[in-house]
């Protein structure tokens, strides 16, 4: 019915590598000649069988081409099929191989070696490897009640196959093949394997000793082995394919539940979620990670209209209005908003996504979209954008420290230069004219030994806010050292400026030193002594200041507390 020693030959070649070959076969070619020759076959038969019975499973592996090491034990139905071709044309092969050893053609020699090759190698072979494959898997460890619920199944199996076999009243074949179709979808490939294993068994035992439904049958022995045969055959092709299905069905589940796993871990790390709206049902479907970015329990069920209160209100419209837009045109969507968190915290997150379409009709059934917890950027941007205006702010403060007289707070010696070599420049360009007076306050340093260096420096601020006041809008003044100052008056010649000049000089002469809290001086004590220049082409702020300087002078000279122009 079944040779056994193809099966595990051809289970000891697809287990073992390729190195190794050579060994088995060896030995199990030996120890088929010593079986062949104990059973009365001359030298020469016995040795050609037991080369036929090498041949066949390096024949059958080799159609096979696939390791089982490396594809599993008929994982796949397509694996399957080609399993059963490579052992039907190998056990052809051998039948025919066989015949030729025995010397003469019989049909009926041919069939029974071929056959019970084909059924060792069918039913033997897959039951090794599986049984291999699932003791080296790690998975050999069964809780209480699994290994409860195999004993249970295969009990079962074993229970109904031998009340089957050992009565020949009712022809009730179908109930084994139907529970191992049942261990089959348990337990997998094992299970198929296992419950082959136990009908093999139960109904050989019960056949041979001439029990069962078959060996009850009207027919030869020969008919009846081909039944027998052809039964096993029919749960071979209705298990190991539900078998391999089962088994492809599993590892997609187990591919997509670790892509799944990774996926999480990547958004997770990412802070990056992804959600579904479904515009038909209206049901709104949230990563794990979205429900962390918003602060909620993934358990809680969400719908559209709840997802957008949780957003900040000053941002709802626009998170509306860009779904609505995108649904209506079908194009994708980018939008930046605040998620208002259960305990108040608010997070920045920018989402994005797209409209699907159905393939058929092309019409939109959801809205995927992705979102991205960004408050760390946003925070970080504003924490720039503070530093950045802080910067600005003490670098202007920097800028006027460095162009501000620290004593008078009006423009220093470097400021109220350049502003004189600015207005050359512009009074060149345009034609206009240019005058700047000098002041200088009169005897200041009798002021400070008589008074006081605080008294002094009280003489210079009232000095400069009494000038600052009498100058007109579009003038500029500053102190260049000690006691000395000047005035820019654009736009203003000579003639003209005599009047601005006399003004500041008689408001300073006129000050009112009780009142400026600097009682020791009496009104009239301060004066200054002015000198007026005007720019002339080609001159430059030196040689304009050194004209004015020499006007001072004069001005001294003449009695002080007065205003003279230079030449």
């Amino acid at each position: 019915m079944i040779w056994p020693s193809s099966g595990i030959l051809l289970a000891a070649l697809m287990l073992s590598p390729r190195r190794e070959w050579l060994a088995i076969l060896l030995l199990c070619g030996t120890a088929s000649l010593i079986a062949n020759l104990n059973a009365g076959a001359g030298l020469l038969l016995a040795s050609g069988l037991a080369v036929t019975s090498m041949a066949e499973g390096v024949l059958a592996v080799r159609l096979f081409g696939r390791d089982a090491r490396t594809y599993g034990a008929l994982a796949e139905p397509y694996l399957v099929f080609r399993y059963t071709v490579s052992v039907v044309a190998a056990g052809i092969a051998s039948g025919l191989a066989a015949t030729f050893f025995v010397g003469g053609w019989s049909a009926a020699f041919f069939v029974s070696w071929a056959t019970t090759v084909i059924f060792g190698m069918w039913i033997i072979t897959p039951l090794i490897i599986t049984i291999s494959q699932y003791a080296n898997s790690g998975r050999q460890r069964v809780s209480a009640i699994g290994m409860a619920k195999c004993m249970l199944i295969f009990g079962l199996v074993a229970a109904v196959t031998a009340l089957v076999f050992t009565q020949s009243t009712y022809p009730l074949l179908f109930l084994p093949l139907a529970l191992m179709l049942l261990a089959t979808y348990l337990f997998g490939p094992p299970g198929a394997a296992a419950s082959i294993f136990i009908i093999l068994t139960i109904g050989l035992l019960a056949t041979t000793s001439g029990q069962g439904p078959i060996a009850g049958m009207n027919g030869s022995h020969w008919a009846k082995v081909l039944l027998f045969q052809f039964y096993l055959a029919v749960g071979l092709l209705s298990s190991f394919p539900l078998a391999a299905l089962l088994a492809q069905r599993d590892k997609i589940l187990a591919d997509l539940k670790n892509s799944n796993r990774l996926l999480e871990l990547a958004e997770e790390a990412a802070h990056v979620g992804h959600w579904r709206l479904d515009l038909q049902a209206g049901t709104l479907v949230w990563s794990a990670e979205v429900y962390r970015i918003h602060g909620y329990d993934p358990s809680a069920e969400w719908r559209l209209d709840r997802a957008i209160e949780a957003y900040h209100p000053d941002d709802r419209q626009l998170i509306e209005h860009s779904l609505k837009n995108s649904i209506e045109t079908g194009e994708p969507f980018e939008f930046e908003a605040r998620v208002v968190r259960p305990n108040g915290q608010i997070r920045f997150v920018a989402s994005n996504g797209q409209i699907e379409k159905h393939h058929a009709t092309g019409k939109s059934i959801a809205v995927f979209g992705m979102v991205m917890d960004i408050t760390d950027r946003v925070n970080a941007l504003n924490q720039l954008e503070t530093a950045r205006k802080e910067a600005k702010l003490e670098a202007e403060q920097v800028a006027i420290l460095a162009e501000t007289d620290q004593l008078t707070g009006i423009a220093n010696r470097r400021k109220i230069l350049g502003n004189l070599r600015n207005e050359i420049a512009r009074a060149e360009a345009f034609g206009t004219g240019l005058t700047i007076a000098v002041l200088d306050v009169d005897h200041f340093k009798s002021i400070n030994d008589r008074f006081g260096h605080v008294a002094g420096d009280d003489v210079l601020i009232a000095i400069a806010n009494a000038a600052a006041d009498g100058l007109r809008a579009g003038d500029s003044f500053g102190r260049v050292g000690g006691e000395e100052f000047v005035a820019i008056l654009p736009a203003t010649s000579a003639i003209a400026g005599v009047p601005i000049a006399e003004r500041i000089r008689d408001i300073i002469a006129d000050l009112d030193w009780e009142e400026l809290g600097v009682a020791e001086l009496s009104p009239g004590q301060v004066t200054v002594s002015i000198g007026l220049a005007s720019h002339k082409a080609g001159q430059d702020e030196r040689a304009l200041i050194m004209a004015a300087d020499r006007a001072l002078y004069q001005a001294k000279a003449d009695g002080r507390n007065m205003l003279r122009v230079a030449a």
